[in-house]
């Protein structure tokens, strides 16, 4: 069962929206497909069509996309953030993460050149960078032009921003993801918040003890 948005019309297909980590892998495999039909969805370019011919039902419903709050970098992370920036050329790919550091990092990027992004989540300092003209996507060796993510997860802005917009293009995870397709672009740059490190140098960002914190993803 997957929440997409209401069908077009004249050609049939719904769309998945702002996700398709793995959506589309469970579609296919699956034996019986419930799509919920959301109203207040918003339409995505990339890997996120699905046609009703792939539907055993439907349902409908009309809840809110779940808004993430973007938070603000304290003064310890700003100063990591310098560290981080400088190591940024332009022309470089970044895949950022969640969090106060990476957030403290995009907001000093504000001054680099042709910056692309091919991540796993796509986050609200990416609409910033865009905007200010630092991200331009041109100089990527795959996908050049496009924001390539898996996800967005973010406000109300950023939805407003992605809806039907043909530069962002949402792919499968197990694409996004994918070590090998990863290499193929020149000058990867990744960013990401860890909770913890051990003496031994393993790095820990799903939990605190035996608490889940948050879930295993690209970094």
């Amino acid at each position: 069962m997957g929440t997409v948005t209401p069908m077009h019309q004249r050609t049939g297909y719904f769309n998945l929206g702002i996700s398709n980590v793995y959506e589309l892998d469970v579609l296919e495999n699956a034996d019986i497909v419930v799509l919920e039909v959301n109203e207040k969805f918003i339409w995505t370019h990339g890997e996120t069509q699905v046609h009703i011919s792939q539907a055993d039902f439907i349902v409908e419903n009309a809840w809110e996309i779940p808004e993430l709050p973007v938070v603000e970098p304290t003064e310890t992370e700003k100063i990591i953030a310098e560290y981080i920036s400088n190591l940024v050329e332009d022309g470089s790919t970044l895949q950022i993460g969640i969090g106060g550091i990476p957030n403290a990092v995009a907001k000093l990027l504000d001054h680099k050149k042709d910056l692309g992004i091919h991540t796993e989540m796509f986050t609200e300092s990416m609409i910033d960078l865009f905007e200010c003209g630092a991200i331009t996507n041109m100089k990527k060796t795959l996908w050049k032009g496009k924001f390539v993510c898996t996800f967005a997860l973010g406000t109300k802005r950023m939805y407003k921003w992605l809806n039907n917009n043909p530069g962002v293009w949402i792919m499968r995870g197990r694409y996004v993801n994918d070590p090998y397709i990863i290499s193929k672009n020149d000058n990867m740059i990744s960013i990401n918040t860890a909770i913890t490190v051990d003496l031994s140098g393993q790095v820990c960002s799903e939990s605190l003890g035996n608490r889940q914190y948050s879930g295993t993803g690209d970094n």
